[in-house]
């Protein structure tokens, strides 16, 4: 028997025959030496049938089976034992036989390519890629961009934008240009896994960017993400990257942009070339195209989307969640419990882990910032606060009348529980390390004079006043000449 031979190759090699090509240009193309396709070609013409090679075959009794037959049996309900004991030659054992068939069965569903049918105005599929080098004018370093790119899967229309990053921010400002540049929002979005889009890549059940998901509602659009490491899923946005780096990057290849701005007003001038190009495939544009299904798109949302970010937060036994270290009440039934918390600069939303509308906050603004609804208090809380802050008042009147001002500019607020924590933490400073009646008195003036009622810096003033003057018999503060600095942990007295 011969040098068997691949059937593809054989047929490769009669169609560009056909096509005119010469048997140096078929060579060269196949890889094959001159007298291979000679060969082939004097075989065809002399009627010879050829041997086919399968891949996994290492032995003489695997080329005398039809396997396509086999494979066609086996789909029409034949059994594997059946097909052995018929069509195996004798010697060869049921699980050759088996191994066998897996291996060529395997390979034909490899080798099958479904293309993919897409309805007009239903997808866009979006995709990065490593974007032109930015350079700074003055000092002429380079910094790296990053190429966003959506292709409507029916027509190919294209749009492109570069980017400094990938990141959540700068994903969602992409989408809003992109639906600006098609005039509506197509229903769904097929992005790949990066992190902007899925938080958790799976086969079957991926993890989705809560926000990315927002986004999508905001707009009106689905997320259908790519399968991990399956290309194919977004083949449009891939091909069309590739176009766009064989001709606008080597347009420019030799260009020194400056700023995004200047990059980017470049690259549409180029998009609306590109768009407006006749494909080959169809003797029209992506733009021709496109005009058939811009009618079907969804109307772009008025309000432009205000960025936000989901948290989780358990609820502390005050009731009260954290978020950027501010304090926000949450109803009393959920202590104890996980929360999700939609943040966003004007609005703090508090949701339960079944997505159901707690309560709502505006931001505070300020760091220790607390905002407090009393309707998520108990009612036998509250009256137990109540002598709890008539307890820290008197407290703080024993002290002395500094200490007294500061309780009650803590609670002076409309919401005077917010204070509570704050003011026990202060008056719990009494006695630590030492701390007696003067320190806390010199600690409540600088509190107040400064209008920096924290615990931490009550602290750092109580034990600062005790450390440095009464542990040296001194109970006076230190006097300072009026515009002589204040160095931290000098003791010298400028006098």
């Amino acid at each position: 028997m011969g040098k068997r031979k691949s059937i593809l190759t054989v047929e490769q090699v009669i169609e560009l025959n056909q096509q005119g090509k010469p048997i140096r240009k078929i060579a060269e193309i196949l890889g094959l030496s001159r007298n291979t396709v000679r060969k082939y070609l004097r075989e065809r013409e002399n009627g010879q049938e050829a041997v086919i090679a399968t891949p996994f075959d290492r032995g003489g009794w695997k080329s005398q089976i039809n396997w396509e037959e086999m494979v066609s049996k086996r789909a029409s309900g034949y059994q594997l034992d059946r097909l052995h004991s018929e069509f195996a030659p004798d010697g060869v054992s049921y699980w050759a036989f088996c191994r066998a068939f897996k291996k060529v069965s395997e390979s034909d569903i490899r080798n099958i390519v479904i293309s993919q049918a897409h309805k007009p105005g239903e997808k866009v599929q979006v995709d990065y890629t490593d974007g032109i080098l930015i350079y700074d004018r003055k000092s002429g370093k380079s910094r790296k961009t990053q190429f966003f790119c959506g292709v409507s899967a029916f027509s190919g229309y294209t749009f492109g934008e570069f980017s400094y990053d990938q990141k959540l921010p700068s994903f969602i400002r992409a989408h809003e240009s992109m639906w600006s540049y098609f005039g509506g929002v197509m229903p769904y979005v097929v992005p790949d896994n990066l992190k902007s889009a899925v938080s958790k890549a799976h086969r079957y059940d991926p993890n989705l960017n809560p926000t990315f998901v927002d986004f999508g509602n905001h707009c009106g659009f689905a997320v259908l993400p790519a399968r991990p490491a399956k290309p194919r899923d977004k083949g449009v946005v891939e091909a069309t990257i590739g176009a766009v780096q064989r001709s606008f990057y080597q347009m420019h290849k030799d260009t020194r942009f400056y700023d995004l701005e200047e990059l980017n007003h470049s690259f549409r001038r180029f998009l609306d070339g590109f768009n407006s190009k006749i494909m080959k495939d169809y003797g029209v544009s992506r733009a021709d195209r496109f005009q058939y299904e811009r009618s079907m798109l969804l109307p772009q949302p008025r309000e432009r989307y205000e960025l936000v970010e989901w948290r989780n937060a358990k609820v502390h036994p005050d009731c009260h969640i954290q978020i950027s270290h501010s304090y926000y009440s949450v109803p009393f039934r959920y202590v104890g419990q996980q929360v999700r918390v939609k943040v966003s600069d004007r609005l703090i939303s508090i949701y339960s882990s079944d997505i159901k509308l707690l309560t709502t906050h505006i931001p505070t603004g300020n760091r220790g910032g607390r905002s407090t609804k009393q309707e998520h208090l108990p009612e036998e809380k509250l009256q137990s606060c109540q002598f709890d802050i008539k307890k820290a008042v008197a407290q703080a009147q024993a002290i002395g009348p500094a200490m007294s001002d500061l309780m009650e500019t803590i609670f002076s607020g409309p919401l005077p529980l917010t204070g509570l924590r704050k003011a026990q933490g202060i008056l719990r400073t009494w006695g630590k390390d030492g701390v007696g009646q003067a320190s806390m008195e010199y600690a409540a003036g600088q509190c107040l004079t400064f209008r920096k009622i924290r615990t931490d810096f009550f602290r750092q003033c109580a034990l600062s006043y005790h450390r440095q003057f009464l542990s040296q018999g001194s109970h006076l503060a230190p006097h300072r000449f009026a515009g002589s600095a204040y160095l931290r942990n000098d003791r010298k007295d400028p006098r």
